[in-house]
């Protein structure tokens, strides 16, 4: 009897205690995810940004190397990490996910990539979002001129928004 008493004492105890954490975990990724003061926006499973743009040539963005062509791009949320997907326009294949490494407000400037020179290649330093009042940064270094002499060179590459 003792010993089933035992077992429902510490069966009641790891409950209580599993709760406790949920209830302590989840209020502190509540209140990290609001912290930032950025809207989170998530509308109807629609994503928040969705655009297109054209590379004339081969271009990095983050670790993927897209070649010149059209592409569309979109944002499913405004939620921390912010996530770009990036398509063939043509085909529609999926053919990167960039996840910036520094989020950034802004109040200038339409949507643009904006690229820099790495040695022979062209970088998306930065991507502004006009709409959502955001630069998503995916190199900080070329973004702020200090990797090389090259890094000047930039230019901005026009997304254009998709209506809705």
């Amino acid at each position: 009897m003792k010993t089933n008493m035992k077992c429902n004492t510490i069966r009641v105890t790891l409950v209580a205690a599993a709760v406790l954490a949920t209830c302590l975990f989840g209020s502190a990724a509540n209140a990290q995810s609001n912290a930032s003061n950025q809207p989170v926006v998530v509308l109807n499973n629609e994503p928040v940004f969705q655009g297109s743009f054209t590379l004339l040539h081969a271009t990095r963005w983050g670790k993927a190397m897209l070649p010149a062509g059209e592409y569309r791009l979109r944002i499913e949320s405004t939620q921390n990490p912010i996530t770009v997907f990036i398509e063939d326009a043509k085909s529609g294949k999926a053919v990167a996910m960039v996840v910036p490494f520094v989020r950034e407000a802004s109040r200038k400037g339409n949507s643009a990539l904006l690229i820099g020179t790495r040695g022979k290649q062209r970088v998306v330093h930065s991507f502004r979002i006009a709409e959502l009042r955001e630069v998503l940064i995916s190199d900080p270094p070329l973004a702020r001129g200090h990797a090389t002499e090259e890094a000047r060179q930039t230019e901005d590459v026009p997304v254009l928004v998709a209506k809705k």
